[in-house]
């Protein structure tokens, strides 16, 4: 995993902790990481975006390259109403 899409799943699990409580952030974040496993499988249908592969997940894409069988390096984890590419393409933040 990408180290931005670390910090997609952070916030991701900051923000719905916060909104909805802890145990439905843990839930959701639970939910998309067995949704990455499953695309990792193949047991999900990934569909094409430029040169990676988006699945959804709640109201999450993830998005990620195929490196190998059974091998995916996620890159980001961004809401629905994100613009996709202008956050693909949005340098790192430095620490």
């Amino acid at each position: 995993m990408s180290p931005a899409a670390r910090r997609d799943i952070t916030d991701i699990w900051l923000y719905t902790a916060d909104r909805w409580g802890v145990d439905q952030a843990d839930d959701y974040v639970g939910q998309i990481e067995d949704n990455l496993r499953k695309a990792a499988a193949g047991l999900r249908i990934a569909q094409p975006i430029d040169e990676l592969w988006k699945i959804r997940s709640g109201h999450h894409l993830c998005l990620f390259a195929k490196e190998a069988d059974d091998v995916i390096w996620v890159i980001r984890i961004l809401h629905e109403r994100m613009d996709v590419k202008t956050q693909i393409n949005k340098p790192a933040p430095s620490a």
